[in-house]
């Protein structure tokens, strides 16, 4: 297979793990290009860990046809620990129109119906390459002052809160401002917060 590229196409094209994984380890940085197309649709092989190796080589890679594999992937991969590596994926990339596909996607009426997590990296991801430019989106999103706080509203600030926090200094001081508020809207903000500094100091300590 080492001698012989065919060879080593049909490997990285077999269903069966098994030969892939022995075709990926014949691979190189050298020759890793040459074979760009096959390494790119390993993300979607049947088999998890093989996807998550097609997605590694797609973020080393680049190129239309990968950002398009780590889209696919963070929008609806049956594997959340897939799309997980999907989104950390695609904070690394140079994709001019991520910003524009990740504002679409959130304002979307269906956004709402995926789980809160799976929300609330989106919402990071967006806030994180677009900053100050989609701060207001966000901010449109606070659900307003009210005296009694149905769950589904907490849900939405925490969202919309998370967003406003990862578009930069000024959000995020925003944020701050709003944790100093009384009751539940200062507890979402707080939890915001936190959560935020943690992602950030567990990244300083890589």
């Amino acid at each position: 297979m080492a001698a012989n590229s065919e060879l080593l196409r049909q490997g990285l094209a077999s269903p069966e793990p098994a030969r892939v994984r022995a075709s990926l380890a014949l691979l190189d940085e050298k020759i890793e290009r040459l074979f760009a197309t096959d390494l790119i649709q390993l993300a979607s092989h049947r088999e998890e860990s093989i996807r998550l190796k097609g997605l590694a080589a797609a973020a080393r890679l680049g190129g239309p046809p990968a950002l398009e594999a780590l889209w696919k992937a963070m929008e609806g991969d049956p594997s959340k620990s897939v799309r997980l590596y999907a989104f950390r994926a695609m904070s690394t990339v140079a994709w001019p129109a991520l910003a524009t596909r990740l504002k679409a996607l959130v304002t979307e009426e269906h956004f709402a119906t995926r789980p809160l997590w799976e929300r609330q990296k989106y919402v990071r991801l967006l806030g994180e390459i677009a900053g100050d430019d989609v701060a207001p989106l966000f901010e449109s999103w606070i659900p307003s002052k009210r005296w009694l706080w149905q769950a589904k509203d907490l849900e939405m600030r925490e969202l919309a809160l998370c967003g406003l926090g990862w578009t930069g200094e000024a959000g995020f001081e925003k944020v701050r401002g709003i944790a100093e508020e009384r009751g539940k809207p200062g507890e979402v903000a707080k939890k915001v917060l936190e959560s935020i500094s943690r992602v950030e100091a567990a990244a300083e300590q890589r």
